[in-house]
């Protein structure tokens, strides 16, 4: 389920995660397990279709090199956001701490966004989704190095191969190799008909084949 951006901080630098705090516990009362999804966007970081300051670097020293104890860039609020959630409910985390869980207990799988190749989730480029995608996975890495990071589930409404027009780019990301192409998990979205969940998983297997993945 989706942790909103605009729902947990409703006012820059205010955070509010008393609705997520009940669906964590809830959910790990139950014995389940959390695939959560980092999404949305408050209005005040709109930048037309993008976020503000995506494109800005991940580090306060002006690089996306990640290095230990270093600042995260207050330029870039996505990355805040990032890195306040994954703190949060990471296993150890701030929750986890709160409630003296067991230490394997907190969530360990992030999803980036929802079906970025449907409009109305996201109206940026893959150019701007590959960006993101890259930004999540060394924040959450850095902050619970046991994580896994999963490609926005994938809805393929049309001809277009989104994730290879991402990988396309990722191709040109001299770091790219070293960081798993900055993902762990690839999921696909599938409605109405069982024989299209097959071809999906096949296309998707075959686009990361394609790529050496």
């Amino acid at each position: 389920w989706p942790i909103y951006w605009q729902w947990a901080e409703p006012e820059p630098g205010e955070w509010d995660w008393a609705r997520f705090d009940q669906h964590v516990l809830d959910d790990f009362r139950h014995g389940l397990q959390i695939n959560a999804i980092l999404i949305g966007r408050p209005e005040f970081y709109a930048d037309n279709a993008r976020i503000t300051g995506m494109h800005e670097p991940i580090y306060a020293d002006g690089t996306d090199t990640p290095g230990p104890e270093k600042a995260l860039n207050p330029d870039n609020p996505w990355v805040t956001y990032v890195q306040q959630t994954v703190d949060r409910y990471r296993p150890d985390g701030l929750l986890a701490q709160q409630y003296d869980w067991p230490e394997e207990q907190g969530i360990t799988v992030w999803e980036v966004w929802n079906e970025p190749d449907f409009a109305p989730f996201w109206e940026a480029t893959y150019t701007d989704y590959a960006r993101l995608l890259k930004i999540s996975y060394i924040v959450i890495k850095q902050t619970d190095p046991n994580a896994q990071v999963m490609f926005g589930g994938l809805l393929y409404p049309t001809e277009n191969n989104w994730l290879a027009l991402v990988l396309s780019v990722l191709a040109n990301d001299a770091f790219a190799e070293q960081n798993n192409w900055y993902m762990d998990i690839v999921a696909v979205h599938n409605y109405g008909d069982p024989w299209r969940s097959g071809w999906l998983t096949l296309y998707a297997r075959e686009t990361l084949n394609a790529y050496g993945l």
